[in-house]
């Protein structure tokens, strides 16, 4: 690193923090879900104890919240400390951010120095916007595994930022890069928006033996954080994504079909197209279940925009100008290549972390190409642009509560080590079962994955679990779930309410526990 660095990163990192501990402790749904439940189950070699547990979430990869798991059981009667931990990656994420718009900048103006002042507002629009501002600090890890995405696409970004040719070295680097950015992948497969652009990208820019040598250090680092949890599902399930795409593994715990969450997808593709430009008002259910506005990838749009025209405005380029901006090129196309594939695939805003902290990038580029000998005019534009998107951003806040006296506090659950809890509905019960007996098995009977009108193999296996379970049945659900719908969902496992319920508390939720007896 410069010097200086080091100071930068940890004041970074301190604001990252300070963030994270400003917006109170983390009660988002996934977490309560399956986010402190799967590292647990891994943790304590579960298996297949419970079914379902997390619901269709169960079967996720637990790994990247090991950490996370580990850091808040250690740290339970510390929570603003824990939640002042948690932030410490954005900073390192901001960080990142600007070492990458510094490389691309000076090389996209190696003649003009200061155009790289340009690389301040680009860098200011990246860190303020609706995902990255709402994911400090969350379970989700959307930032930490964004950071290893941002990393591997700056260690590439320097090698096409260089003018000579690719070196021995240079490899090694984009082997290193493609490794990163296959333990990204393998953490969390939807980061394939940005591993399958990213590919491409070293093979168009870098030829092929870069390409053959940078993928085969991705898929490396893919098993090594994936390939454990893929064997794991195929041993038990025959599908080693399972459930998710059943259509082709077959798993006769599954129908043959494929799992899609189209809710967030454009309904065509003139709506696809502008899709960013949607977003400028504050609104729900477009792309997020909650409220949000944010302009970044509109401007990101007009950004792709005008470097097309500076493109057309100097062509025909040579071969020395194309190498000139080959990391321009290189994020230009990760860019386009990206949005595309998540507009097809997930419309799902919380995923586009990475390019909206490089939007204000693609729009700064723009400016310095198109007003290239007007260097205060650009810098004051991008400066004007940066601050209206800072005024018009309104994150979503993915649940936050008050500090308490602990992280996670919850009443004594009423189950004994030879009761079986059966799970009634798709309310976030996961995060109960670390506190339960450990001979305890769950099934989740009624959840997104496993209803009554939807046969599935898994399903069966939950029903041959309660039919053959000796001892005692305890039943949890929401309590705003009528005992009547209750008792009508116990019907198909031959079980029926008996006694009174209890209601237990936590810091994240309210829960109700009934005793229930065989038909």
């Amino acid at each position: 690193m410069r010097r200086g660095d080091g100071l930068i990163l940890l004041v970074l990192c301190l604001a990252g923090g300070l963030r994270s501990w400003q917006m109170g402790t983390d009660i988002n749904w996934d977490l309560m879900n399956y986010q402190f439940y799967g590292p647990y189950a891994l943790l304590t070699g579960r298996g297949f104890q419970d079914l379902a547990a997390g619901q269709l979430q169960s079967f996720f990869n637990p790994i990247a919240h090991v950490p996370q798991y580990v850091l808040m059981r250690a740290l339970n009667d510390w929570p603003r400390l824990f939640a002042f931990l948690m932030g410490l990656p954005a900073g390192v994420y901001a960080f990142v951010l600007g070492k990458t718009c510094l490389v691309v900048l000076r090389a996209a103006f190696p003649a003009q120095a200061g155009l790289a002042w340009l690389a301040a507002p680009a860098w200011l629009i990246g860190i303020t916007g609706a995902d990255f501002l709402s994911l400090i600090g969350l379970s989700s890890n959307d930032v930490n595994l964004g950071l290893l995405v941002l990393l591997a696409l700056w260690l590439a970004l320097r090698e096409a930022a260089s003018p000579s040719p690719l070196t021995a070295r240079g490899l090694g680097w984009l082997a290193l890069a493609g490794a990163v950015m296959g333990l990204a992948l393998g953490l969390k497969l939807t980061n394939i928006i940005y591993a399958a652009p990213f590919g491409i990208m070293v093979l168009a820019l870098f030829g092929l033996r870069a390409a053959v040598l940078t993928g085969i250090s991705m898929v490396a680092g893919f098993l090594l954080t994936w390939g454990g949890w893929a064997w794991f599902l195929w041993r038990n399930t025959g599908n080693p994504v399972f459930p998710m795409y059943n259509d082709i593994f077959r798993s006769p715990d599954f129908p043959p079909i494929r799992i899609a969450d189209e809710r967030f997808l454009p309904r065509d593709l003139w709506q696809g197209l502008f899709y960013p430009f949607f977003w400028l008002r504050k609104a729900s259910g477009m792309v997020t279940e909650l409220p949000m506005r944010d302009p970044r990838l509109a401007l990101a749009m007009l950004g792709v925009a005008g470097l097309a025209i500076a493109a057309l405005r100097n062509w025909p380029w040579s071969f020395a100008a194309a190498r000139r901006q080959r990391a321009t090129l290189f994020l230009l196309g990760f860019a386009i290549m990206g949005y595309a594939m998540w507009a097809k695939t997930f419309g799902i805003y919380r995923y586009l972390l990475v390019l909206e902290t490089l939007s204000g990038l693609l729009v700064v580029l723009a400016l310095g190409l198109l007003l290239r000998a007007r260097v205060l005019a650009g810098f004051g534009a991008a400066c004007a642009i940066a601050l209206g998107a800072i005024l018009w951003v309104a994150p979503p806040n993915w649940g936050h509560a008050r500090y308490g006296a602990q992280v996670l506090w919850v009443d004594p659950l009423p189950v004994q080590p030879t009761e079986m809890v059966v799970t009634l509905d798709d309310a976030p019960h996961g995060y109960l079962v670390p506190f339960m007996p450990p001979e305890v098995r769950v099934m989740g009977a009624f959840t997104n994955l496993t209803q009554p009108h939807f046969d599935s193999g898994l399903r069966r296996r939950i029903i041959a679990a309660v039919a053959a379970h000796p001892g005692g049945f305890r039943i949890l659900t929401t309590p705003h779930l009528p005992l009547e719908e209750t008792n009508r969902r116990l019907e198909p496992l031959g079980l029926i309410i008996s006694g009174e319920c209890q209601i237990v508390r936590t810091t994240m939720d309210t829960h109700r526990f009934c005793r229930a007896t065989r038909r």
